[in-house]
């Protein structure tokens, strides 16, 4: 079933990945003429602009849109980390886990 331009918008405020404002402030910066006249438009230029993934956009045109935000942090904008990091111990240095309620720890080494 399609869905509207503004049914879109309220699907991706609500999912969190963006604003209104941040949707309505992208949709000016275009040039009139590269304006999205129709929700696969719409979708297809925050893709192409970095603003979401492929993957986001299907989703909250499915109306898919639990878990599409991470840690409560959506998109990073522009310049931005957008990336997880993990800070693992020098090599030979055992990585400790606790695994268990009762304190029990898995441990493994990591060479890089």
């Amino acid at each position: 079933m399609a869905i509207s331009v503004e049914q879109f918008i309220e699907r991706l405020t609500d999912s969190g990945l963006m604003s209104a404002a941040d949707v309505s402030q992208f949709q000016g910066s275009l040039p009139p003429e590269k304006r999205p006249k129709d929700v696969q438009q719409l979708a297809q230029a925050l893709v192409q602009h970095g603003k979401l993934t492929k993957y986001q956009a299907q989703a909250v045109y499915q109306g898919k849109t639990k878990g599409l935000v991470f840690g409560g942090r959506g998109r990073q904008p522009d310049g931005a980390a957008g990336h997880l990091s993990v800070r693992l111990p020098r090599e030979g240095v055992p990585l400790r886990k606790t695994v268990g309620g009762d304190g029990e720890h898995a441990e493994m080494k990591v060479r890089i």
